[in-house]
């Protein structure tokens, strides 16, 4: 199994302010939504057996809080996810590192 934070995490976002100026700012970024979205994401081209599927660890990213524990099939699905979806940039760093890095577990030890 793979334990993987889901906790946000703070990011700096240009945009557009008054009259038209760049403005930095800091953010929150929604490492639970983003999951989701690369989950079900169009690019992956997905058939309706790989939507239900992605969609059930999508569910399961939803329902949990700062952290969540994936059996390993899941992890390998969510994986393959961030590994065909493209255009990540400097704030999807920390995204992509906590899920290429997920600490692995054995769910049975000390049972």
């Amino acid at each position: 199994m793979r334990r993987l934070n889901l906790a946000k995490y703070r990011v700096s976002v240009v945009v557009i302010g008054p009259e038209g100026r760049t403005v930095t700012k800091e953010d929150d970024y929604d490492v639970k939504g983003s999951l989701v979205a690369i989950l079900l994401a169009p690019a992956l081209q997905l058939s309706g057996s790989e939507l239900r599927r992605n969609g059930k660890i999508a569910d399961k990213v939803e329902a949990a809080t700062d952290e969540i524990a994936l059996e390993d099939a899941e992890y390998v699905v969510l994986q393959d996810a961030l590994d065909k979806v493209r255009g990540f940039g400097k704030n999807d760093r920390e995204l992509v590192e906590r899920v290429l890095g997920a600490e692995t577990f054995d769910a049975n030890a000390g049972a």
